[in-house]
C-alpha cells in the first residue's frame, strides 16, 4: 500500500522550516484539508487534543472513539485518518525527534509510553 507521506516542513506557515508545528484544530484543517482528508502518514510526532466534537481517528488500520477532552499521540510513520460526526476543536502539535532532543536531554522519546504506539487517553 503506497500511502502519502507526509513532512513536517509542508505544515510550515512561516518558510523557517521549524521542527515543530502547533495550530488549533479547525485552522488546521481549513488550511491542510486536501492534503489530510485521505489516510496517510508523517515523518514526526503528532499530538492532538480534541476540546469537542465526535468521530472517529483510525490509527494503524484501529478504529479510536474521537470525544471531547480526549489527546492521541502518533509517532512517525503511522498510518493515520478521521471521519467527523461533530465538528471538532482542540489544538495540534507536531515535533520532530530533534525539536525534542533540544530540550529535553535526560529522556529519550522511545522512554515515554505514549511515543511507543499511537494511542488514546480517553476522558
Amino acid at each position: 500500500m503506497n500511502l502519502p507521506r507526509l513532512p513536517i516542513e509542508k505544515f510550515d506557515e512561516n518558510g523557517l522550516l521549524q521542527a515543530f508545528y502547533v495550530n488549533r484544530f479547525s485552522e488546521h484543517l481549513k488550511k491542510h484539508h486536501s492534503d489530510i482528508n485521505h489516510p496517510h502518514k508523517h515523518d514526526f510526532y503528532l499530538t492532538v487534543f480534541f476540546e469537542k466534537g465526535k468521530g472517529r481517528h483510525d490509527i494503524d488500520f484501529t478504529s479510536y472513539s474521537i470525544q471531547p477532552n480526549s489527546i492521541f499521540f502518533l509517532q512517525p510513520e503511522q498510518i493515520h485518518h478521521w471521519e467527523f460526526e461533530e465538528e471538532a476543536e482542540g489544538w495540534i502539535f507536531f515535533h520532530s525527534e530533534d525539536f525534542y532532543k533540544l530540550y529535553v536531554t535526560h529522556f529519550e522519546l522511545f522512554q515515554w509510553p505514549f511515543s511507543n504506539q499511537g494511542i488514546r487517553i480517553p476522558h
